[in-house]
C-alpha cells in the first residue's frame, strides 16, 4: 500500500440527514415553547442555552485541531519512511490513521448537534489550515462563521476575529480560536440585550474564498487585479461577491475582498479555480505581461506621488528652521494637510512609512515642544538649538533618501 493510500486508507462515515432533520426539528419545537414562559424564565433558558452552545462549540473546535495534530503527524512519519524502518512507522500510521477515523467521525456527531453537516466540517478543516496550499491553491485562505460579525451598527459594521494574523502582508486564519472570540461576544450583546444585533456575515453554511485581506496601512498594488479576478468567478460559479472594510474611519484595519459560497461547493470551486489556468490566481507568477505593466505603472504613480509629499515636508522643515533662526512667530505650522486627499493605495509604496514618520515627530513632537516653550516663555537660546538639531537630522533624513 502506498502512501497516499495508507492515508487516505479509511473514509468517514457519513452523516445522516436524518440525524440533522431530527434535531433541527427538536429544536424548532423546543422554541415554541419560548412564547408560554414568564420573561424571567426565558430569559433564563436564554443564557442557559448560549452557554450550552458555546461549550459545545468550543469542544467541535477542539476536535477539529485534534484531528490537524493527528494528520500533521501522519505526514510527518510519512515522510520518515524507509526500507530499514518500514513496518515499524507503517504500523504507528495505521494506528495514527485509525485515531483520525474515529475523531472523525465523532466530530461530525458533535457537528451535526451544532446544525452542521460532513460538508461543514470539511470547511471548518480546511479553515484551520490557514491556505489552500494543500488544494494546490497557497495564495487563497478562507473565512467561515464566525470568523467576521455584522454588528447592525453604521459606525463599526463589522469586526474580524482576532484569530487572523498577519502573514506576508496577507491576513491569514490563525488556528487558535475559530472565532470563537466572536461567538462569545455575540452571546453576551443578546443576553444584554443590546439594541443592536451582532450576528455571523457570512452565513453559517457557506464560506468566503479570500481574495484580498489586508491592512489599510497596507493596500495593495494589485487591488484591481484581485477584484477583477473575485468578481469574475462569482459571475461564473454564481457566488457572492463581497468587499468591505471594517471601518468608515480612520481607526480602521481591515478591508476584505472575496466570494461566498454555500459549503456543499467547496471542491467545486477550487477545482474550477485549478483548472482554468491562471484566470483566478493572483501573485507576479500568475500576472499576464498586461498586468505586470499595470502594476509597474501604478507603483511609479506612487513614488513620484509620495516623493513630491516629501519635498513639501522638507520645505515646511525649512520653514520652522527659518522662523526659529529668525526669532519670528511664523511657527504654527500643521503639516497634516499634506495627507489630505491623498489616495489610499498611496501609502502601499514603503516611503510612505518615511513621510509618516517625519510628519509625526513635525507634529506630535517638534511643534507641540514649540507651542509649550512659547507658552512658558522658555524658547531661549538652548532650546531654540535643540529644536533646530531635531529639524535638521529630519532634514538629513530627507536628503539621504534622495540621495540613495
Amino acid at each position: 500500500m502506498g502512501k497516499q493510500e495508507l492515508f487516505f486508507a479509511k473514509e468517514p462515515k457519513i452523516a445522516k440527514q436524518e440525524e440533522i432533520d431530527s434535531i433541527n426539528e427538536y429544536y424548532m419545537s423546543s422554541d415554541n415553547l419560548d412564547s408560554q414562559m414568564s420573561p424571567a424564565l426565558a430569559a433564563d433558558k436564554a443564557e442557559k442555552e448560549a452557554s450550552e452552545l458555546l461549550i459545545a462549540t468550543k469542544k467541535y473546535h477542539q476536535m477539529l485541531n485534534k484531528y490537524k495534530e493527528i494528520e500533521s503527524e501522519i505526514r510527518m512519519n510519512l515522510a520518515r519512511i524507509n526500507d530499514l524502518n518500514r513496518d515499524t512507522i507503517s504500523k504507528i500510521i495505521s494506528r495514527m490513521d485509525k485515531d483520525r477515523h474515529e475523531l472523525h467521525l465523532a466530530t461530525i456527531a458533535m457537528a451535526v448537534k451544532l446544525g452542521k453537516n460532513e460538508q461543514d466540517v470539511l470547511v471548518d478543516l480546511v479553515r484551520k489550515d490557514k491556505t489552500l496550499a494543500e488544494y494546490g491553491l497557497p495564495e487563497f485562505s478562507i473565512f467561515n462563521g464566525y470568523d467576521i460579525i455584522d454588528t447592525g451598527y453604521w459606525y463599526k459594521p463589522f469586526i474580524v476575529d482576532s484569530g487572523y494574523v498577519i502573514e506576508q502582508g496577507e491576513y491569514l486564519p490563525d488556528r487558535r480560536d475559530n472565532g470563537i472570540a466572536n461567538i462569545e461576544r455575540i452571546m453576551n450583546y443578546k443576553l444584554e440585550g443590546r439594541n443592536y444585533e451582532y450576528k455571523p456575515m457570512i452565513p453559517a453554511d457557506s464560506f468566503m474564498l479570500a481574495f484580498s485581506i489586508s491592512a489599510l496601512s497596507a493596500l495593495r498594488l494589485d487591488s484591481e487585479i484581485r477584484i477583477d479576478k473575485a468578481t469574475k468567478l462569482a459571475k461564473e460559479l454564481d457566488g457572492q461577491y463581497i468587499s468591505k472594510c471594517d471601518s468608515c474611519y480612520h481607526e480602521g484595519y481591515i478591508r476584505f475582498t472575496g466570494v461566498i459560497f454555500k459549503n456543499n461547493r467547496f471542491e467545486e470551486v477550487v477545482n474550477y479555480i485549478k483548472n482554468s489556468g491562471n484566470k483566478f490566481r493572483f501573485g507576479q507568477e500568475f500576472y499576464s505581461a498586461e498586468e505586470k505593466e499595470l502594476l509597474k505603472k501604478r507603483w511609479l504613480e506612487i513614488k513620484n506621488y509620495n516623493n513630491n509629499k516629501l519635498k513639501e515636508l522638507a520645505d515646511i522643515i525649512e520653514k520652522y528652521k527659518n522662523a526659529l533662526k529668525n526669532k519670528t512667530n511664523d511657527i504654527t505650522i500643521n503639516t497634516r494637510n499634506i495627507f489630505e486627499q491623498m489616495p489610499e493605495e498611496y501609502d502601499n509604496h514603503p516611503l510612505y512609512s518615511l513621510i509618516f514618520e517625519i510628519n509625526e515627530q513635525l507634529n506630535s513632537q517638534i511643534f507641540q515642544e514649540l507651542i509649550y516653550l512659547k507658552k512658558t516663555n522658555k524658547l531661549d537660546d538652548k532650546n531654540t538649538a535643540i529644536l533646530l538639531e531635531k529639524l535638521n537630522n529630519l532634514s538629513l533624513e530627507i536628503e539621504n533618501y534622495f540621495k540613495s
